[in-house]
């Protein structure tokens, strides 16, 4: 699936549904690595662990989407951060299952967290400047590796921090001229317009 996009906060919710065909996981590893231009929201006085959820995922008759049950007990599973970026701020985890009963084990999960634009000007900076990206490997200890992609895509004012235009007015020999400020949302903080 694709991130639900908060514009106003520069916010990206992820949820990633892991082992649905339920393999045993007992052991296995999720890294999830985000792309350019945002990262893991981490409130200040918490950890990487309390920004984290694992739920178990309830699967119906063809229905690989599932549905947010019981959190799996925090002693079952561990995480770490793997890159941060030059503030500190963590770009890739890993998540390790480890110590899961049998009834536990063979199921579907489901990891939420949310990621934040990281320099606050609201657009990635690559080549696509709207879209933000998320790629996850789990690591199973019998079946080998699954693969999850996936992206948000922001407004279409991503790095629109100024527009112009020109209104002729050739009745009045006048030109109305309209500047847009910030389309983007993005924090700037104290500005001085100048035209």
């Amino acid at each position: 699936d694709n991130a639900i996009v908060d514009n106003s906060k520069q916010e990206f919710s992820w949820k990633i549904g892991i082992n649905i065909n339920k393999q045993n996981i007992e052991g296995a590893k999720l890294i999830d690595t985000l792309g350019t231009g945002h990262h893991i929201i981490v409130p200040d006085g918490q950890s990487l662990k309390d920004a984290i959820t694992v739920n178990l995922l309830k699967l119906g008759v063809n229905d690989e989407r599932g549905t947010k049950d019981a959190p799996l007990d925090p002693t079952k599973w561990d995480v770490k951060s793997v890159t941060q970026d030059a503030q500190g701020n963590v770009t890739s985890y890993e998540l390790t299952f480890t110590g899961l009963t049998a009834a536990e084990n063979n199921e579907a999960y489901l990891i939420e967290y949310k990621s934040k634009d990281s320099d606050d000007v609201y657009g990635n900076g690559s080549t696509n400047p709207r879209t933000y990206s998320n790629s996850a490997v789990l690591d199973t200890p019998d079946n080998g590796k699954y693969s999850y992609d996936a992206k948000a895509t922001i407004t279409d004012k991503a790095n629109k921090l100024i527009a112009k235009t020109a209104n002729p007015q050739p009745t009045s020999d006048t030109i109305e001229w309209t500047v847009a400020i910030n389309e983007s949302n993005s924090k700037l903080g104290n500005i001085t317009l100048t035209d």
